[in-house]
């Protein structure tokens, strides 16, 4: 955990929303040191790649909560570029997405069935490049495209 350092002097501190205050949510306003607001830009460049591949994974769980978050936002009146913002994908998944429950309701999104396209290698070219990942063991599809 990163230390925040010392206490602001009191001088640095702000008092809470006015609309807060008229809500009757609490008597009186409430000061919050600055030094406890979270501000963008904590992550390190290799957190924030970390986390993102995070978000992207592909097990079942997590892409159908995805989806049923998507469609929650959407129906709370975000556009599809903000919930993909939100969510960190496209948005045209998000689009595919709110088609699919359109269409086949919740069965649809729990659908992943997904079969690509067909190969453009030949039999012998699947041989080859099978045979040189099991040698090489590439780090990145890049790699293998190459």
């Amino acid at each position: 955990m990163r230390s925040s350092g010392p206490l602001p002097s009191p001088s640095l501190l702000y008092y809470d929303s006015e609309r807060r205050r008229k809500s009757g949510l609490q008597s009186g306003p409430i000061r919050i040191p600055l030094c406890c607001m979270i501000r963008a830009g904590f992550l390190t460049h290799e957190e924030r790649k970390d986390l993102t591949e995070l978000a992207r994974e592909g097990t079942a769980e997590h892409s159908l909560a995805r989806r049923t978050n998507a469609l929650v936002l959407l129906d709370q009146g975000m556009s599809c570029e903000a919930v993909s913002r939100v969510l960190l994908i496209d948005d045209a998944t998000v689009r595919t997405w709110h088609s699919l429950f359109l269409k086949d309701g919740v069965d649809g999104l729990v659908g992943f069935s997904y079969g690509g396209r067909k190969s453009q290698l030949t039999a012998d070219q699947q041989s080859q490049l099978i045979a040189w990942v099991g040698q090489v063991m590439p780090r990145t599809t890049r790699e293998v495209g190459a």
